[in-house]
């Protein structure tokens, strides 16, 4: 990039770019094939070569407060990689997975909240002690919920509130002088019209959220859903009731707590 001229850079297309703690001159990407680096050069984003000792693709990778890099391939798994940025070599690489306490193998994916790694995995939050090497649930954001969403994306809104997103739940979190208020209801709709591992979440005010969606985009509104949350008459919300030649059943949830029951009622 020089000035608002884009030349083109020889590769098969890129995921992602992370600009670098330490760094300020790189930019960390990786493309279809490897990590690469940019180098600002005279105010000018220049490819400065690929990084050797490392040959797997992904859109999901993190830096850390060490500067390590945090490398989640969907099917492979969690790497942690050290890299020399001078030589442009990964000098160091580790497999992280079962073996030290992730749930699984795979799925285990790193997201930078506030300049901590937390990784969503298929049960839940989860966070790594470097010092004990090991991998631990990270219980007071799974708490918030009955059931830990799986392989949830977190994104922290202007005003501290936590929107997360899965491809079964979307969720709004209100932060309050105790910990959250959890809404699991009122964007449910959404759920269906997510790209699951696609996620694009902006904010374009204090107050509004702007979402990718299979169809074009949506725009939450925080404040509405705020408002709603200390209306009374919001309480309880039924979701569903099911029929049948013996029994009722009603499934409901908690429209502040997202707390599911189900009631059975004989005729």
């Amino acid at each position: 990039i020089k000035g608002k001229r884009i030349s083109h850079i020889p590769m098969n297309g890129a995921w992602k770019l992370e600009s670098l703690k330490d760094h300020p001159d790189i930019l960390l990407g990786c493309s279809y094939e490897k990590l690469f680096l940019l180098k600002k050069r005279n105010a000018t984003w220049m490819f400065d070569g690929w990084i050797d000792g490392f040959n797997e693709s992904s859109k999901v990778f993190e830096e850390d407060s060490d500067g390590k890099i945090w490398f989640s391939h969907w099917l492979k798994g969690l790497f942690r990689l050290e890299i020399d940025f001078n030589s442009r070599t990964v000098t160091k690489q580790e497999y992280l997975a079962k073996n030290v306490g992730f749930p699984e193998d795979w799925g285990n994916t790193p997201m930078d909240i506030n300049g901590e790694i937390i990784f969503h995995t298929p049960q839940g939050f989860y966070l790594y002690d470097a010092y004990d090497r090991n991998a631990y649930s990270y219980d007071k954001l799974n708490d918030l919920f009955e059931t830990p969403p799986a392989g949830a994306n977190i994104y922290i809104t202007p005003e501290n509130d936590l929107y997360i997103s899965s491809g079964k739940q979307q969720i709004f979190c209100d932060r309050t002088e105790d910990g959250f208020r959890v809404d699991s209801l009122s964007l449910s709709q959404l759920t269906s019209r997510r790209i699951v591992g696609f996620d694009d979440i902006i904010s374009i005010s204090d107050d509004k959220i702007l979402v990718n969606t299979e169809d074009g985009f949506s725009i939450i509104r925080t404040d509405i859903l705020k408002e709603k949350e200390h209306k009374s008459g919001n309480s309880l919300h039924i979701s569903e009731i099911s029929l049948s030649q013996k029994n009722d059943t009603i499934i409901s949830k908690d429209f502040r707590n997202g707390i599911s029951c189900i009631i059975k009622a004989r005729r």
